[in-house]
């Protein structure tokens, strides 16, 4: 009956149903029927087709999928599709000669492939590639003129370097700045938009070919509006994008987008460039200042009497802005349509008491968050939905996180937020003086507070020992609250994270790191991704933050992404059975450092949660003690929706039956990154055991297992893909790196009716 039912829907409906399926799905549902097979491939469904995230897509089925399809095909993604070989790709595309999108990032091709494919489509547009090699792809690019022909029509770029890196440099090293008269850039005459991207890899030491990008023919970037380099420790990527950065600027263009373009030149030469390069800068729309000093490009990027109207993403990250004239008003004056603002450590947000610097105070004393700045900003830039204010502390001040939260909670069209749990700490309830002792001075009130979350840190973890000793079950709910200083002391006030929460209900993506998180095991770094001890000191203030609090996040029904790093007043983790019940669409949970840092005590209740997280694609878990055991993998199998999960963990042990286990009943689990203090012979074992038996019927699979602090780790992370290195191996903060499709380029098309769709 249900088929019946289902067969008298119409054809244009059906096809509409099938629009929120993906490529791989499209794949599936060709073998249904004849008539799903003659409505699956519908022209309106697969002219743009994105494989990306496709992790079940076989060989043979994206074979297919091209050979029923190529002549429709106009936009094709195959981005981070790392399993499809270059052989295969390189034979399907050939077949799809109406392409004017292709995106091939991370895809194994070599470079007399690409210029193969390049040959073929003459009618490309948009070109997204990876290259380990600049030098060979030019000398392949030189030798084909139709190949050439293409890259004349190319509009949008996106060249990724993945350059292999020995992680020691050896003194004997020489470094060979080419500047080649036929680079492929050369060739490139239409250019709108050029994207540079860099691997992630180890970061030390120098290729032994670069290319520094002196370009000949300057005039055929005459059309480029946007221009952009990720956040790489890719020397060679950073070279090519520098160089050409100096070319553009000779030609005093309206650039919309501008990322990462800056470095701390110390020349006047460089000064007078950066003076040239932003007087005409009136366009911009996404702009990247993060890792410099302000004062070197300040007085012609933020002057007061220009206001940059088109500027809707802004980051700032990382800056000094120390000896500038600018603070957050200012920047709200000059930027007063901004959507996405990324404030992570920047200096920009204190204000600079010069009195105590002559005296010599201590730095934490001579920075105050300038919070009436930060008010100012948010009442000019009411359109913000992006904001990331991680690393940054507020506190030392009465009343000061209340006037914040009071200014942050005005947002109430936010949909992703980052910042530290001390910023939500409403210390006006705690540390107040009683109406008896009004002479009670500022300072005592500081003390106050300090000796009473000192001792309520003593509290939890005396509970915490005592209940370890007597039971192994978790703390009740019930027994949190009485260890509640702020209900022992003074009545209870409407805390931060419950204020947030109701005053912003569309936020999808949240990030609470702890600004003493001054160092992760395994982050970007001038040594790369070679794994160090964690450096985690928390604040006082930190601690407020507890299990019942967090439960507030249950209001966030649309939340989609979340991150909770570094937070000390952790002891059940009873919350997040109510965030896995509460918020059905999360996709993305990360935990790091929850709790006491010599216990991993919120595992039972995480366990317990696994069941109701019904959306879970990713999970990653950081934390000194925590053990992948039978129990852990025994309530991860509930979890059926996981895709991508990630174990970091300097004294945790793993059991192989119980992840052999935890692979067998999980099919869609396509990444396994485990890095614990097992023995590297047992890694090594698990690893080939894992392949051997599930790579034939999950060809995305894609699995790491190796002891953390291993000398060989950071060879063994370098050989992750990209995409999953990126998004799920490195701690980082996410919200407002980027803005949203840097890496796409929109492209306005119209079907059959005529409607404009992007």
């Amino acid at each position: 009956m249900e088929e019946t039912n289902f067969d008298c829907l119409p054809d244009d409906l059906i096809i509409r149903i099938f629009k929120n399926v993906s490529a791989e799905d499209l794949c599936t549902i060709y073998n249904v029927s004849k008539r799903f097979r003659r409505l699956a491939f519908d022209r309106s469904l697969v002219r743009h087709s994105d494989f990306e995230q496709c992790y079940g897509t076989t060989p043979s089925s994206f074979t297919d999928y091209i050979k029923s399809n190529s002549s429709m095909l106009e936009s094709l993604s195959l981005n981070h599709c790392y399993w499809l070989t270059g052989r295969c790709v390189e034979t399907a595309v050939l077949k799809c000669k109406n392409l004017t999108q292709l995106y091939l990032l991370d895809i194994g091709l070599s470079t007399k492939q690409l210029c193969k494919i390049l040959s073929s489509l003459q009618k490309l547009e948009a070109l997204a590639f990876t290259v380990a090699s600049v030098d060979e792809f030019d000398n392949n690019l030189n030798a084909s003129e139709s190949a050439q022909r293409t890259m004349c029509n190319i509009k949008h770029l996106t060249i990724h370097f993945k350059v292999g890196i020995t992680p020691r440099t050896e003194p004997s090293i020489s470094v060979q700045f080419i500047q080649k008269k036929n680079s492929f850039i050369e060739h490139c005459r239409e250019l709108t938009s050029l994207h540079v991207m860099g691997h992630p890899n180890l970061g030390c030491g120098l290729p032994k070919l670069l290319l520094q990008p002196n370009v000949v023919k300057v005039s055929n970037l005459k059309n480029l509006k946007h221009l952009s380099l990720n956040y790489a420790i890719d020397p060679a990527a950073r070279i090519f994008y520098y160089g050409t950065l100096m070319s553009v600027a000779k030609l005093h263009l309206k650039l919309k987008t501008v990322l990462n373009p800056s470095a701390n030149f110390s020349s006047e030469r460089n000064m007078d460039f950066w003076k040239n390069f932003w007087n005409s800068q009136d366009d911009l729309e996404y702009l990247d200042l993060s890792n410099i000093s302000l004062k070197n490009i300040f007085p012609t990027i933020f002057d007061p009497g220009v206001v940059k109207k088109n500027l809707l993403y802004l980051n700032i990250s990382q800056t000094d802005s120390r000896e500038v004239g600018m603070n957050l008003a200012t920047l709200g004056h000059v930027c007063p349509n901004l959507q996405s603002l990324n404030l992570k450590n920047s200096q920009l947000v204190y204000l600079h008491k010069g009195a105590l610097e002559q005296v010599g105070a201590p730095i934490k004393q001579q920075m105050t968050f300038d919070i009436e700045g930060f008010s100012s900003l948010v009442s000019m830039c009411h359109q913000i939905v992006h904001l990331n204010l991680s690393n940054i502390h507020i506190h030392e001040v009465s009343g000061l996180q209340k006037t914040f939260v009071n200014a942050l909670t005005t947002l109430t069209g936010l949909r992703s937020l980052a910042l530290s749990p001390c910023c939500l700490r409403l210390q006006d309830c705690e540390t107040r003086e009683p109406e008896d002792s009004p002479g009670c001075s500022q300072s005592g009130k500081k003390q106050a507070a300090s000796t009473v979350m000192v001792q309520y840190a003593k509290k939890r973890r005396i509970s915490l020992h005592t209940a370890s000793t007597s039971q192994p079950s978790v703390l009740p709910d019930s027994e949190d609250t009485d260890l509640d200083p702020a209900s022992t002391l003074y009545p209870r006030c409407k805390t931060g994270l419950e204020s947030l929460t109701e005053a912003c209900p569309r936020l999808s993506h949240l990030e609470l790191i702890s600004a003493g998180l001054v160092r992760p095991v395994i982050h970007r770094g001038s040594i790369g991704l070679a794994p160090r001890p964690c450096v985690y000191v928390p604040c006082v203030e930190s601690y407020a933050l507890t299990d019942a609090e967090l439960s507030y996040l249950g209001r966030l029904s649309n939340l989609q992404y979340l991150q909770l790093a570094g937070l000390p007043g952790i002891i059940s983790g009873s919350f997040l059975s109510h965030i896995a019940k509460q918020c059905p669409q999360l996709k993305q949970l990360h935990l790091s450092y929850l709790g006491l840092t010599a216990h991993c005590i919120y595992t039972n209740q995480l366990c317990q949660a696994f069941q109701h997280f019904t959306s879970l694609i990713d999970l990653r878990l950081e934390h000194a003690y925590l053990s992948i055991d039978q129990l852990f993998c025994r309530s991860a199998r509930k979890c059926r929706s996981l895709q991508r999960f990630c174990v970091v963990s300097k004294n945790g042990s793993l059991d192989p039956d119980a992840v052999t286990g935890l692979m067998s009943e999980l099919p869609r689990l396509m990444v396994l990154q485990l890095f614990t203090d097992s023995t590297q012979t047992m890694c090594k074992k698990l690893m080939k055991a894992l392949k051997d038996r599930f790579q034939s019927t999950r060809p995305a699979l894609s699995v790491t297992i190796y002891p953390l602090f291993d000398q060989d780790t950071a060879y063994v992370m370098n050989k992750i893909p990209t995409k999953h290195l990126e998004e799920l191996t490195i701690f980082s903060s996410k919200i407002c790196q980027q803005p949203p499709g840097q890496c796409r380029v929109k492209v306005k098309t119209r079907d059959r009716s005529g409607k404009v769709t992007v």
